[in-house]
């Protein structure tokens, strides 16, 4: 009897020591799952966050690209964009962000809440729109085809500011560039700008132009490669077609669709599985080079979102002005608009200065 009651009584200190276990147990993973749902919680909501600002800023650009905008009205802090009205005057609000209330509102829709900051400006043709909120900043500048007045920061028109920049670039870069140059590299900016707004497809394409993709341009018709489509991603394409376009400015004309061989291109170096095309006359330029090379409208600069130096997108400098990179970029989000970065941006592998007939013994 004794020794069954002994074991009896270990039994009941190990059952509850058990049950004691168990509930320290149960108690850890409750606060982990309670901690893991709020973790989840807050990751949803950033990313809710940061999916509704971007729909925000590609709605603006869209509404810039299409020239529904037709004014940008408010009184420094609070600001609205307006549509067109009747007789080409203002008209519906299409986008207001009140800063007493720090919201982004449409048709007395609220899209965004908690905006801690957010602009609206001119610079020319160029619409800064900067959003700021808990999850992070979120800027764009779309070039604007139509007229759009009211809160610019500066006048003139891009393409003019990048014709004037191009005029005094000897002195900022230490590179001449004959007029024949200046010209060319102007014309090529122009048409890339007709193409603003693009999801892919060719603009008013030209007589000649058979084809109503960049991509389906590049590859010869859809029917040469079944792996391609309108959603090929085009950047690369994009800048090799104007390239094409400018053919009788160029003394070699890159053509890739893929941004590893654009670069290897521009540097000298074997292109994909051909050959080294030699010595084009074509320039490279890293963004940490020793004597930094201060980019010239109508380069390429290529671009590695993780800061090293295996590029992933590929643009066109559009101008540099109070160290800001203006880009004009293809399937940038999508979209044919232009871009700004700080020229000290991490995220700039370098660039690439096409082989331009400069009218001088070429």
């Amino acid at each position: 009897m004794t020794g069954r009651h002994g074991e009896q009584g270990t039994t009941l200190v190990e059952l509850v020591v058990v049950m004691l276990c168990c509930s320290i147990v149960m108690l850890a993973a409750g606060t982990v799952l309670l901690l893991g749902f709020r973790t989840q919680t807050a990751a949803m909501e950033t990313a809710r966050s940061r999916w509704t600002e971007r729909t925000v800023l590609t709605m603006v650009e869209k509404l810039a690209g299409s020239g529904t905008i037709r004014e940008v009205a408010g009184d420094g802090l609070s600001w609205t964009l307006r549509a067109e009205g009747e007789e080409g005057e203002a008209g519906a609000a299409l986008l207001r962000y009140d800063s007493g209330k720090g919201t982004l509102s449409t048709n007395n829709t609220v899209l965004l809440e908690d905006v801690q900051n957010a602009s609206a400006f001119l610079d020319g043709q160029l619409l800064h729109v900067k959003v700021q909120t808990e999850a992070g900043e979120y800027a764009t500048a779309v070039y604007c085809r139509n007229g759009i007045t009211g809160l610019n920061k500066a006048q003139g028109d891009a393409e003019k500011a990048a014709e004037s920049l191009l005029d005094e670039v000897k002195e900022e870069s230490k590179k001449e560039l004959t007029d024949t140059e200046k010209k060319a590299r102007y014309a090529m900016l122009a048409v890339l700008s007709a193409q603003f707004g693009s999801l892919g497809e060719i603009k008013t394409p030209a007589e000649d132009d058979t084809y109503h993709y960049f991509s389906e341009w590049y590859i010869g018709g859809y029917a040469a490669d079944p792996r391609w489509s309108p959603s090929t991603p085009w950047c690369a394409c994009f800048l090799s077609w104007a390239a094409d376009k400018m053919k009788g400015n160029l003394r070699a004309v890159p053509r890739f669709a893929d941004v590893d061989d654009g670069m290897a291109w521009f540097q000298n170096a074997v292109w994909g599985s051909r050959d080294a095309p030699g010595d084009l006359g074509q320039e490279w330029h890293g963004r940490d080079e020793e004597g930094t090379y201060l980019p010239i409208p109508g380069d390429f600069v290529f671009f590695d979102w993780s800061g090293g130096r295996d590029p992933d997108h590929v643009g066109a400098v559009l101008m540099v002005k109070d160290n800001i990179l203006y880009t004009i970029e293809g399937n940038s989000r999508g979209v044919a608009a232009v871009r700004t970065y700080a020229l000290n941006d991490p995220a700039i592998v370098g660039y690439g200065v096409l082989p331009w007939v400069t009218g001088e013994a070429d």
